[in-house]
């Protein structure tokens, strides 16, 4: 790692109106931390009584415990996905259909069963067991009701990631261009490291759900154990005396930290382990050991491996003094043999279990040889990762120069020949100007990322991305039930997901396709444009629409993902396809195509409508008879026959870009109030080959959806009733 020796000049604190300064590496890294920490955390169901309030300060205290210790909470949430994926399999071993969401739910405390006598939460396996009974439906828990309950924040999500991601390539760029970063930044990184591990094994968690289903069984709690057969020998026994769940029979939630180490531990009120606070909720620190998975555990294995290693590449990064530099070094180290031992007694200890022969339900979450040497390992950490929280703000009261220096990047060469002044008309400048601080705090990323037109236009695409939202889960929503009451108000939730995600398409498929006919009608040099043009050509009025559309699939990707069973997985194909063309475009590149290209979506209206008329029973009436057939020749010269046309028409400029014997450059107008933007023409084959594969792929998909409404117009001809 890039490094400066400690007798270099160094500075104190550095103000930052005029470059990088020690605030702007405090808020950075606070930020990035802070939004990791709160975005992962996926808490289990509070008790019924807690308040908004009191629930906040659980997730503030588990916010405080994951600053100090991200790997801890990778590695809970790493059991968690163990214990939801067993209970998937058991569930379709006994032949019923079950998501891992749902099983996260259930062992999240998301479903109470409500007795004559009783009311208690119940995991995956009890539900198991009800079912099996028939004393639970299955339909009273399904996907649907369950991201009803589930608040996901998409806004909050998508700027953690361009936060984020943000972060990670300013570092990189720091160090490929050999300029020092500090160790509150490395650390930043390391913390970076456990949550995105985190969010990989949490993804199916539902979030911050507050209200369970209740399940109502008409039956004492008692009578309940009776059904359950040989199982239960005294239930009237078996009601009273249990200990953490009154179906423990079938689900005794063993193996557990709490119950193996908790009661032991002075930390813990006895009150919490008592028969009425195992009815009220599951804590959060259930901690069982994770499922005997050759991937699961070597992928904890090396992220945890990966944390520990970020914090010993900053072996030769500058400090204050020799002295701290040595501690440094000496804790980046025992950290990193700590992570290997931790390993090691997990391994030995398994191993150990396996040739005895002991079942993952009758072996304890941590054994008692288990315990002595956690304890060890534990004291030990908690004093080094105390000192390597605190000395990264302690360094900043003397940093190297070259940890205030920044970055260039992308630049073009002094001697490069004179630019030719693209003339664009004020009818093609972009109406919409760039707030001046967003675009400087974007600028960092896009040029490293070389999207060099990308903050001109980053404002709209938030705007975009926000409207899209709105509409969706708003204004969607509140005009269908007040305009269709009758209709949309029998839809059951998964219709009515499809039915807000339909109207946000038809408004975007409208919006773009007229304001791409627009550009098209006002842009009169696009005649006569070379390849050259038609390549990098460039006008503050496309780069909007460009970025319109960029802004309604950042949405799309962010409802596929979060509804990825219901939509499919060809839905997510083709907007992560769709966002990448439109992000890369702000190279500049193929906005000329861009811009053509979207006159495929004159069909996605006539697409919509057909599918609102099959919902309001208004199947083979006359108007959707019209409907289909123009949406039929629509769908066939829009996006088959003109998109096939510019598909080969960009290949042929690619290939002659590809063989060009040297670039040129152009200056391009795009905005009123803004100078020109000054552009080398260049075509890197991995830009090339992305749009080329991705044009590809849309009109495959474009041919695979043609073949089948042509199936579907068969088999509604061919019905019998017609």
């Amino acid at each position: 790692m890039s490094a400066t020796n400690s007798t270099d000049a160094r500075l104190g604190w550095v103000d930052s109106p005029n470059g990088r300064g020690t605030i702007d590496i405090i808020w950075g890294c606070i930020l990035t931390i802070f939004l990791c920490v709160w975005t992962v955390l996926t808490l289990n169901v509070p008790a019924p009584d807690t308040t908004l309030w009191a629930f906040t300060r659980t997730k503030m205290r588990w916010a405080i415990i994951t600053l100090f210790g991200p790997e801890w909470l990778l590695a809970m949430a790493g059991a968690q996905w163990s214990i939801a994926r067993r209970a998937k399999k058991q569930f379709q071993d006994g032949g019923i259909k079950w998501t891992m969401r749902q099983s996260f739910f259930a062992d999240m405390g998301g479903v109470r069963v409500k007795l004559q006598d009783d009311e208690f939460p119940v995991t995956s396996k009890h539900l198991f067991a009800l079912i099996k009974l028939d004393l639970v439906k299955l339909d009273s828990f399904t996907p649907a009701l369950i991201e009803d309950r589930s608040k996901a924040d998409g806004i909050a999500k998508l700027f953690t990631i361009v936060q984020t991601g943000w972060f990670i390539l300013q570092c990189l760029a720091r160090l490929i261009q050999h300029i020092s970063i500090t160790t509150l930044e490395l650390s930043t990184v390391a913390f970076v490291v456990c949550t995105i591990g985190t969010n990989i094994m949490w993804w199916a968690k539902p979030k911050d759900v507050f209200v369970p289903i209740v399940v109502k069984i008409d039956c004492t709690l008692e009578g309940l154990l009776a059904m359950s057969g040989s199982q239960i020998l005294d239930p009237k026994s078996e009601a009273t005396n249990w200990k953490w769940s009154p179906l423990e029979k079938f689900d005794n939630l063993r193996p557990n930290f709490l119950v193996d180490v908790g009661q032991y531990l002075p930390g813990i009120d006895s009150s919490a382990l008592s028969q009425s606070a195992q009815k009220l909720r599951f804590r959060n620190d259930r901690f069982p050991p994770l499922e005997r998975d050759w991937l699961l555990g070597h992928f904890l294995m090396v992220l945890s491996l990966l944390f520990g290693a970020v914090y010993v590449s900053g072996w030769n990064i500058s400090f204050p003094t020799r002295a701290e530099q040595t501690v440094w070094r000496i804790c980046t180290v025992m950290l990193f043999s700590l992570v290997v031992a931790f390993w090691a007694v997990d391994a030995g200890v398994e191993l150990h279990e396996r040739k005895k022969k002991v079942s993952i339900n009758d072996k304890l979450a941590v054994t008692p040889i288990r315990m002595a040497l956690y304890a060890v390992i534990f004291f030990v950490y908690v004093a080094i990762r105390l000192y390597i929280l605190v000395e990264p703000f302690v360094g900043l009261r003397s940093l190297p120069v070259a940890a205030f220096e920044t970055h260039e990047g992308h630049t073009l060469p002094r001697s490069s020949p004179p630019p030719q002044l693209n003339s664009a008309e004020d009818s093609m400048l972009d109406p919409i100007p760039v707030p001046p601080f967003l675009r400087d705090a974007i600028n960092p990323l896009t040029n490293l990322l070389h999207l060099h037109t990308f903050p001109l236009h980053v404002h709209e695409v938030i705007i975009s991305y926000v409207f899209y939202t709105l509409l969706n889960t708003v204004v969607a929503p509140y005009l269908s039930a007040h305009l269709l009451p009758g209709t949309y108000g029998k839809f059951p939730l998964r219709t009515k997901l499809q039915w807000n995600i339909h109207i946000t398409s038809f408004v975007n498929s409208t919006f773009v396709s007229m304001a791409a006919l627009y550009v098209l009608y006002v842009d009169q040099d696009r005649l006569s444009e070379t390849w050259e043009e038609r390549l990098w050509g460039y006008t503050g009025l496309g780069g909007m629409v460009q970025a319109f559309g960029a802004g309604y699939f950042v949405w799309d990707v962010q409802v596929c993902l979060s509804n990825l069973e219901t939509l499919g997985v060809t839905d997510l194909l083709h907007a992560l396809v769709a966002l990448s063309i439109a992000i890369l475009g702000f190279y500049p590149f193929g906005l000329y195509y861009g811009i053509k290209y979207a006159l495929v979506e004159l069909s996605t209206p006539l697409v919509n409508i057909h599918w609102f008329l099959n919902k309001m029973n208004q199947a083979g009436s006359t108007f959707q008879i019209v409907n289909g057939v123009l949406l039929i020749v629509t769908f066939a010269c829009c996006r088959l026959i003109w998109g096939s046309y510019l598909t080969l028409v960009f290949f042929r400029d690619v290939w002659t870009a590809l063989h060009a014997p040297q670039p040129s450059w152009t200056e391009y107008k795009y905005s009123p109030s803004e100078k020109p933007l000054t552009l080398e023409h260049q075509a890197p084959w991995w830009l090339a080959s992305t749009f080329m594969i991705s044009n590809a792929i849309v009109m495959s998909l474009s041919a695979f959806w043609f073949t089948k409404m042509i199936a579907t117009i068969r088999n509604h001809i061919d019905s019998p009733k017609n």
